[in-house]
């Protein structure tokens, strides 16, 4: 049980865990020489509950229960006449558990990110401005539907109803190369159709 030291004529703070809810009166076993109240640090959902403890006299000693949303405190009081602790608060290790499994799984997803995007550009290799090609010659098929511009491995859909829609069914792109006609793969990057010639 942690020990809470107070002093006569000084304030001492029992500090609760950030976004914790007091709901109910806290229980005090010696109401009459303790006075107790509560107070709340900064605002909205993350503000952090306060219990304010002072005693009337020095030589007291007694429990306290302080029932929250999250969890019950029971701490002993004990005022002394030259001793005091102004700040007690608590270490939740659930609480930084859950953090760290938080972060590993945030760097996870940013590892898998990185290789998809590594994935798109291995797809697409030398796509610096003066190693693309730009020559490509669109014919036919509706304007709505048919990329506006071509250039390098990538064929790129510019048209605004493609950029909006990740989903919508797009028309077969058929390339023309040294051994013969062949489809190309269709992709979405950053909400915009790409058909990947490879």
């Amino acid at each position: 049980m942690p020990v809470v030291v107070c002093e006569p004529l000084h304030v001492c703070i029992l500090e609760l865990e950030p976004g914790e809810k007091i709901v109910g009166e806290p229980h005090i076993g010696d109401s009459i020489r303790w006075e107790i109240s509560p107070s709340v640090s900064g605002s909205g959902p993350d503000a952090t509950p306060l219990i304010i403890i002072k005693p009337r006299i020095a030589g007291l000693d007694t429990t306290m229960v302080v029932p929250t949303d999250r969890r019950a405190y029971y701490v002993r009081l004990e005022s002394k006449p030259n001793e005091y602790v102004a700040r007690v608060a608590f270490s939740y290790p659930e609480d930084s558990k859950q953090k760290w499994q938080e972060y590993v799984a945030k760097q996870r997803e940013a590892e898998q990110r990185e290789k998809a995007q590594a994935s798109v550009s291995l797809s697409c290799p030398n796509t610096a401005l003066e190693n693309m090609y730009w020559n490509y010659e669109i014919k036919g098929g509706d304007v709505s539907t048919r990329p506006l511009r071509c250039y390098g491995r990538w064929c790129e859909d510019l048209h605004p109803d493609a950029c909006e829609t990740i989903h919508r069914e797009l028309p077969v792109l058929v390339v023309k190369g040294p051994s013969g006609s062949e489809m190309v793969n269709i992709a979405s990057k950053d909400n915009i159709k790409l058909w990947i010639v490879s």
